[in-house]
């Protein structure tokens, strides 16, 4: 009976940390979007629209990252949080 609530509560830790990881890589994908060097080496123009698929391609590269460890559980939730954070999003 112990181990219920002891395993639940730190499965509960584990979602948290796993959504405030996703936020804070999807804020770093974002912030760096639209950086100098990024822009300019890739003369990239200030539009919505390249903006918007360029953090679309950046997510699925990442998704697709974490899908290479597909025995990992922390990964899996890592990889759902982050389609979830970034679907809330847009």
């Amino acid at each position: 009976m112990i181990t219920y609530f002891t395993d639940t509560k730190a499965f509960e830790r584990g979602q948290k940390r796993s959504r405030m990881q996703v936020s804070t890589l999807l804020q770093r994908v974002l912030m760096y979007i639209d950086s100098w060097e990024f822009v300019n080496s890739m003369d990239v123009p200030s539009d919505f629209h390249i903006n918007h698929s360029i953090a679309n391609m950046h997510v699925w590269l990442i998704y697709q990252r974490l899908r290479d460890f597909a025995e990992n559980k922390f990964a899996f939730q890592v990889r759902e949080d982050l389609i979830e954070a970034f679907n809330k999003m847009t």
